[in-house]
């Protein structure tokens, strides 16, 4: 194909849109739709070769097959070879196991199924995983290996219906991700169906373009479209945030944004001359090698600095240096694969196929021999106080991530004297799901049980207004709780302040990080924001409490926005445990204070009310409110970026026993701001 400098340019754009996201940049918080223009880049170079090739009757599967095989996987090789070292070195055990099947995954290229099974794309553990970014190779790959296929069987038994056919198909992903996107939104995010609309507008393009001569209409008109595809590609990258059901009908505004800079941005335009200027299309050049080397170096720099590479500046110099290691993988590793077109198919394949089942062999092994990565005595011991106990294998067997897993609503989690007719309800999010095992064994001692209505990253909000998989979980789980359990008492646990916060969270020490993904831009971030959204939340203890329930509040803890056990097994990687200080993870207490505002000003409206309990943390960690502590004396009290630890959990489970269990009503603490 004929060498287009604007599709490197917009490759650019895509490219630094997606660093930059990682690496926590404020102003790039939808900086994730580059995937999506790198998926409609595709799309439009994919189909372009096959129609060409077809109408002069030279197109091959297996060439095909060849060259896609070279341009992929000899740099995709390097960063997993290159990876696996590095993460025996600096990862902890659960995340090296995590990464192992990562890699394999990533292999034989289902590692978007991989990843949908594991976690959410935009939750905090994410941005930890090395391989987190390999999902949109995958859906690449399975791409390859459908659409061809269907393409050429359009275009020689309906050619001139070719163009309805992929846009029917088009319109038919569309639907099923603008539903997916708000029901089941992490396999919506993963999976090929959901995805293949937008690779498929690449298609429409070259399509179209056998129909209507697009370089023959106005010249002010190309102007317009081109430099209108740009401007919803960069207001996408600003004004979009994790929030959005993605990739849903909103999406259709960055898709847009790429189809037209592809079909107008040519050389007579501006558009075309601003992605065609050198720096921008140089950058475009290497930008596969960049998209695969800047998560496993921002990862790795997190697990080898936490406290550190959390902070801008770090970040900003790994994103950098992500860029001079492309250039050299581009040099050295994509070009003399890419440049060689004379190399025989058993030579390529052969070259290939070594390493791949290198790298297969090794994760295979390690990861069924349970093998774990390097550590030395002092890590092994700290990693031990951050493990589950024997009896609860995994922290969130009993989270719902949309529903998708079991039915958690007819099954959902108990503990404590399963054969009790005493019942407390336990509804939120994570933080809620955290508290569960502890609380379940202080009320087994009281013959009650607690029963668990969880799901990740979703509040207890049962407002009907809002139809989306958590609402529906929330509002299903309290009736439950309510119809067969016939509770009389509910703890709510929750994240409250970043939910009803909009605002970037800056925990004073370096690090910045996005405010919660429920709730974003499109409502505010002002007062009216903070009081439409704390309404949500006291819509759900008005209702409870009419219902004659009990309501126990769960206050928020410090974040520390970094891995707290990170810093701890960084530093006894090279020093020992009597010299970390307690006060090397922590944040200022006037930071949290600022923080938890929002939740204080929530339940002051509850004032002296004895149905509602709420019970506040801040003491545990910020006793002397100067300075709140993620460790005591060693001990982490939080187990990853925010979540309580084993320990902390504890200690908290024993503060509710006393008030919830016992019946001591605890008023709550008021805030010194």
């Amino acid at each position: 194909m004929i060498y287009i400098p604007e599709i490197d340019g917009l490759r650019a754009i895509s490219i630094l849109s997606v660093i930059l996201f990682h690496a926590g940049v404020p102003g790039f918080g939808g900086g994730f739709i580059g995937v999506d223009i790198f998926f409609v880049i595709s799309g439009y170079l994919i189909t372009s070769l096959i129609v060409s090739e077809d109408a002069g009757k030279t197109f091959r599967f297996l060439n095909f097959y060849n060259r896609r095989a070279r341009r992929i996987l000899p740099a995709l090789l390097s960063v997993l070879g290159l990876s696996l070292p590095l993460a025996f070195y600096l990862l902890p055990p659960k995340e090296f196991s995590d990464f192992l099947g990562a890699s394999l995954s990533t292999v034989f290229f289902v590692s978007n199924i991989y990843l949908w099974k594991s976690n959410g794309y935009f939750d905090s553990v994410s941005e930890q995983n090395p391989l987190i970014h390999t999902w949109s190779l995958a859906v690449e790959e399975q791409y390859y290996i459908l659409y061809p296929p269907f393409l050429i069987f359009a275009l020689r038994h309906a050619r001139h219906r070719a163009f309805a056919i992929v846009a029917s198909a088009a319109l038919i992903s569309l639907v099923l991700a603008g539903w997916g996107s708000v029901h089941k939104p992490i396999p919506a995010f993963y999976l090929l169906p959901t995805r293949a609309w937008e690779i498929l507008v690449g298609g429409l393009i070259p399509l179209l373009a056998q129909r209507v001569d697009l370089g023959r209409l106005p010249r002010p008109a190309r102007e317009l479209a081109g430099l209108l595809g740009l401007c919803l590609i960069l207001g996408s990258i600003t004004a979009f945030d994790p929030s959005i059901p993605h990739p849903g009908y909103r999406t259709i505004l960055p898709v847009a944004g790429a189809a037209l800079a592809l079909a107008f941005s040519t050389a007579d335009t501006s558009a075309g001359r601003l992605l065609s200027a050198r720096p921008l299309a140089g950058l475009g050049l290497i930008s596969y090698s960049a998209y695969l080397w800047h998560q496993p170096l921002l990862a790795f720099s997190r697990y080898a600095d936490p406290v550190g590479a959390a902070s801008m500046p770090i970040a900003l110099g790994v994103s950098a240096a992500t860029l001079g290691i492309a250039a050299l993988s581009y040099r050295y590793i994509e070009s003399p694969f890419r440049r060689r077109p004379g190399l025989p198919p058993r030579v390529v394949w052969t070259a290939l196929a070594v390493p791949m089942l290198a790298i297969a062999t090794v994760c295979l092994v390690l990861r069924w021999q349970n093998a774990g990565p390097y550590l030395n005595h002092e890590q092994q011991l700290a990693l031990q106080r951050l493990a589950p106990p024997p009896d609860k294998t995994d922290w969130t067997r009993c989270l719902s991530h949309g529903g998708v897993e079991r039915d958690y609503i007819n099954e959902p989690c108990a503990e404590g004297a399963l054969d009790a007719t005493d019942t407390i309800g336990l509804i939120g999010d994570s933080h809620a799901e955290t508290l569960h095992y502890p609380l379940g064994r202080l009320a087994e001692t009281r013959g009650r049980r607690v029963v668990l209505y969880a799901g990740g990253s979703c509040p207890p909000i049962i407002d009907p207004s809002f139809a989306n998989s958590c609402f529906d979980f929330q509002r299903a789980g309290i009736q439950r709780l309510i119809d067969r359990y016939k509770v009389k008492t509910v703890i709510l646990s929750a994240e409250w302040s970043e939910y009803i916060e909009a605002t970037p969270y800056d925990n004073g020490a370096g690090t910045v990080i996005n405010g919660s993904g429920l709730f974003g831009p499109a409502y505010g971030t002002g007062p009216e924001r903070r009081a439409f959204v704390a309404g949500l939340f006291r819509q759900t203890i008005d209702d409870l409490l009419q219902r004659n329930i009990t309501v126990a509040v769960v206050g928020p803890h410090p974040n520390p926005a970094v891995n707290i056990p990170n810093i701890l097994l960084s530093h006894l990687r090279f020093r020992p445990l009597a010299e970390f200080s307690d006060d090397t993870a922590s944040i200022r207490y006037d930071t949290f204070n600022s923080r938890s505002r929002s939740f204080d000003g929530m339940m002051a409206a509850y004032g002296t009310n004895p149905n509602v309990i709420v019970i506040r943390l801040d003491h545990f960690f910020c006793s002397d409110k100067v300075r709140c502590r993620f460790y005591d004396k060693g001990e982490p009290l939080i187990r990853d970026t925010k979540h309580l630890s084993p320990i902390g959990a504890q200690r908290v489970a024993h503060l509710i026993d006393g008030i919830v269990f016992d019946g001591q009503v605890s008023r709550p603490i008021p805030p010194t701001h």
